[in-house]
């Protein structure tokens, strides 16, 4: 394909994840590149998934532990990690 990294707009992935998770429901502008416009909503169609695939352990028992997936409020917060670890590396 041609596509490197940097190609890509993660900016653009981000704020439609933190649009989703504020329960909003957001819309994904075209970039004008048809490849680009397919792995940008690859991306977020990946990423969406995250918050039910990871787990947060709550003790309720001695014996017990009860597993639930992220809440909004920490999948922003992850996504704020990743936002500045990107620009970071940038």
């Amino acid at each position: 394909m041609g596509v490197k990294p940097e190609d890509l707009s993660f900016q653009l992935v981000i704020d439609w994840l933190r649009q989703h998770a504020e329960g909003k429901n957001p819309t994904l502008r075209s970039c004008g590149d048809e490849i680009l416009d397919y792995l940008h909503q690859a991306l977020i169609d990946d990423l969406l998934l995250e918050p039910a695939n990871i787990l947060l352990a709550t003790r309720t028992g001695r014996d017990s532990i009860r597993y639930d997936a992220m809440d909004p409020a920490f999948w922003l917060e992850c996504l704020d990690l990743f936002e500045t670890a990107l620009s970071e590396s940038q």
